[in-house]
C-alpha cells in the first residue's frame, strides 16, 4: 500500500503525478514562458530558496488542472492554519533532517563501528520521528469538513481537527504502518541497542607514560575520573617545563573522523564490551531498510507547505495581507487588495494594493495611464495571483475569486535581439501570433506595452486586431498600453485607468481606477506643473491684455 501523497489528489494519471511529486533526475525543469514577465522565478527562488535540496521546483512549475486539485492543497493549508498542527509537522521535518546527517556521516566514515553507531543513530531518531507523527495524526477523528469559502484566517486553532482528505489518508496510512510487526520490532531493536550504547562507561588512567581505559561498571564518576588522571599524569609530567593551566573538562568523540587516540580507545571498548559491538555488527546486517521511500516523499512534500507558510508569515511581518482564493469554472474576477509578490518581497514592506474587478462576460481590460504608474506592476500581480491560485497555495491578496485557467500567457515588452535577421516589429508579431494560437477560451493573455516601438497609428490599428481576435476566442485579457483609444467601450472592452494625483506635481499615486480612459488625466497634470492649465493660460492673456492698453 503506497502512502498517498499530499500535493496531487486522485484521479491523476500515476505517470503525470510521478513525475511533478519526484525530484527532476536530469536537474531543475524548465520554466514556463511566462515566468520571467511576471516574475515568478524571483518568487520560486524566495519560497524555494531554503529547500533547494528537495526538487520542488517541478511542483512550483505545474499549475494544478482542476478545481478539486486545488482544493485538495487548500485544504491542507487550512490544516496548517492551525499552530500546534503546523508545529508538529515542521518537528518531523527537522527530525527527517537528522536522520539523512546522521545516514550520510554514516556513509562517509571508513571505521566499520563508527559507521554503526551514526546508522543506529539515524534509525533511533527515524523511529521516534514516525511514532511522533503517528500520535500527531492520530489525534484528528473522522470527520470530514470541507468548506471551500474557507480561508485560513477563519479557522480557529482551537478546533483541533484535519479538515483535509489528504492527512486523514496519510494517517490512516501511517497507522498501517506503525502497527505492522516489522516497525514494532524495528523500533524495539533499535531503543535496545541504543540503551546499551549509551549504557557504556569507562575510566581513562594515564600512568606511567601509558594510557589504560578501564571497564567503569557505575562504582565512581567516570568523568570525574577521566579528567582527574589525566590532568594529575600531565601536570606531573610537564610541570618542570611550564606551570600548567587549571584543569577543564575533556571530551572524547565529538568530531566525525577520530583522532588516533580516539580509535585506540575504541579498539580497547571492543575488547571490554565484544557483545555489545557483535550486536552492533549483527544488527547493521539485519535491520530492515529505512527510512520508508514513501516516508521521505511525504517528508519532500511536507516541505512545499512548511516554505510556502513561512513565506506567508514574512509577508504577515511586512504588513502584507495573503489568502486562499476561491477557484470557480465561471471566470469572473473579484480580487481585493491585490499586489505584486515579488515587489513586496523585495521591498519588505506593504505594496500599494488594487482591486480587479470583472464580470464574466466582461472578458477584456485594457489599462492605460502614465509610464511608471503602476501598469506593468498591476499585470505582474494579476499574473502571479492567477498562477498560484492554479498551484492551491495562498496568493497576494486580501481576498480572491478568480476562474480556472488552463494556461497564462504573457507578451511583455523585451530588447530587440541585435543578431536578428527580422526588425523589432516582425520579431513582435511573430510572437504575437504564437501566443493566439496557443490560446484557448479558458486562458488568461496578459499584453504589456504591445507595438510600443512603431508609430502611433499602426499601434492603434494593430491593437484592435489582437483586441478583435481575442475577442473571438472568447479568452481573459488585461491589454496594458499607453494608447486611450484602444479602450473602447463600444468593443466590450472594459478600461482600467492608472492614476496621478490631483496635486499639480504628476504624482503617481499606484492605484488603478475602473474609469473611462480619456488621455488627460497625465496631461492635466503635467500642464498644472508648468503653469501651463486652462486657468493659469486665461490669467496670464488677460494680464498680456490689460498690459497691452486693451480696453
Amino acid at each position: 500500500m503506497e502512502c498517498p501523497s499530499i500535493l496531487f489528489a486522485d484521479p491523476m494519471p500515476h505517470a503525470m503525478r510521478h513525475a511533478v511529486s519526484q525530484p527532476a533526475a536530469d536537474g531543475v525543469p524548465p520554466a514556463p514562458d511566462c515566468f520571467q514577465d511576471l516574475h515568478l522565478d524571483q518568487i520560486e527562488s524566495a519560497v524555494l530558496g531554503d529547500v533547494s535540496g528537495y526538487g520542488l521546483e517541478s511542483v512550483f512549475r505545474h499549475p494544478l488542472g482542476t478545481i478539486e486539485a486545488i482544493r485538495y492543497r487548500q485544504d491542507v493549508f487550512r490544516d496548517f492554519a492551525n499552530p500546534g498542527i503546523r508545529a508538529g509537522f515542521e518537528r518531523f521535518t527537522v527530525a527527517m533532517c537528522e536522520v539523512r546527517r546522521s545516514l550520510s556521516h554514516a556513509a562517509l566514515l571508513s571505521q566499520p563501528e563508527q559507521s554503526r553507531m551514526w546508522r543506529l543513530d539515524a534509525a533511533v531518531r527515524y523511529s521516534h520521528a514516525v511514532q511522533a507523527l503517528d500520535a500527531l495524526l492520530a489525534d484528528a477523528p473522522p470527520m470530514n469538513v470541507r468548506s471551500e469559502e474557507a480561508s485560513p484566517e477563519g479557522i480557529s486553532p482551537s478546533e483541533g481537527f484535519f479538515r483535509s482528505d489528504a492527512l486523514r489518508s496519510v494517517s490512516r496510512w501511517l497507522r498501517s504502518q506503525t502497527g505492522s510487526r516489522d516497525f514494532h520490532a524495528f523500533a524495539d531493536a533499535c531503543g535496545r541497542l541504543s540503551d546499551r550504547v549509551r549504557d557504556v562507561r569507562y575510566t581513562l588512567c594515564c600512568s606511567d607514560n601509558r594510557l589504560q581505559v578501564w571497564r567503569d561498571d557505575g562504582a565512581g564518576d567516570a568523568g570525574s575520573l577521566v579528567g582527574d588522571n589525566l590532568v594529575a599524569s600531565m601536570c606531573r609530567t610537564f610541570s618542570s617545563v611550564a606551570p600548567m593551566p587549571p584543569p577543564e573538562p575533556i571530551s572524547f568523540f565529538t568530531h566525525l573522523e577520530m583522532g588516533a587516540l580516539e580509535l585506540q580507545i575504541l579498539a580497547e571498548l571492543q575488547q571490554l564490551h565484544p557483545d555489545l559491538f557483535s550486536a552492533l555488527a549483527a544488527w547493521d546486517r539485519t535491520v530492515m531498510p529505512f527510512p520508508h521511500p514513501d516516508m521521505v516523499r511525504f517528508d519532500r512534500e511536507l516541505q512545499f507547505y512548511l516554505a510556502w507558510l513561512h513565506l506567508t508569515d514574512t509577508l504577515a511581518d511586512a504588513g502584507c495581507s495573503s489568502t486562499l482564493p476561491i477557484v470557480t469554472e465561471d471566470t469572473a474576477l473579484r480580487l481585493h487588495g491585490l499586489y505584486d509578490l515579488a515587489l513586496a518581497l523585495k521591498m519588505r514592506q506593504p505594496i500599494v494594493p488594487n482591486d480587479c474587478l470583472l464580470t464574466s462576460q466582461e472578458r477584456i481590460a485594457v489599462l492605460t495611464g502614465p509610464n511608471q504608474g503602476g501598469k506593468s506592476t498591476f499585470a505582474r500581480a494579476l499574473g502571479q495571483t492567477a498562477w498560484l491560485a492554479m498551484l492551491g497555495v495562498p496568493v497576494p491578496a486580501q481576498k480572491a475569486v478568480l476562474g480556472r485557467y488552463d494556461a497564462i500567457l504573457t507578451h511583455f515588452a523585451t530588447a530587440e535581439d541585435p543578431d536578428s535577421a527580422s526588425g523589432r516589429l516582425q520579431e513582435e508579431l511573430l510572437r504575437v501570433r504564437a501566443l493566439l494560437h496557443a490560446v484557448s477560451d479558458r486562458s488568461l493573455v496578459l499584453f504589456n506595452e504591445l507595438f510600443a516601438t512603431t508609430a502611433t497609428q499602426d499601434a492603434i490599428d494593430l491593437g484592435r486586431r489582437v483586441l478583435g481576435q481575442v475577442r473571438t476566442i472568447g479568452c481573459r485579457c488585461l491589454y496594458v498600453t499607453h494608447l486611450s483609444e484602444l479602450a473602447d467601450p463600444q468593443a466590450g472592452i472594459v478600461s482600467l485607468v492608472a492614476e496621478v494625483a490631483s496635486d499639480g506635481v504628476s504624482t503617481r499615486t499606484f492605484r488603478i481606477r475602473r474609469r473611462p480612459a480619456d488621455g488627460m488625466a497625465h496631461a492635466d497634470s503635467l500642464a498644472a506643473r508648468y503653469g501651463l492649465d486652462m486657468e493659469q493660460v486665461r490669467i496670464r492673456m488677460m494680464r498680456n491684455n490689460r498690459q497691452g492698453g486693451v480696453a
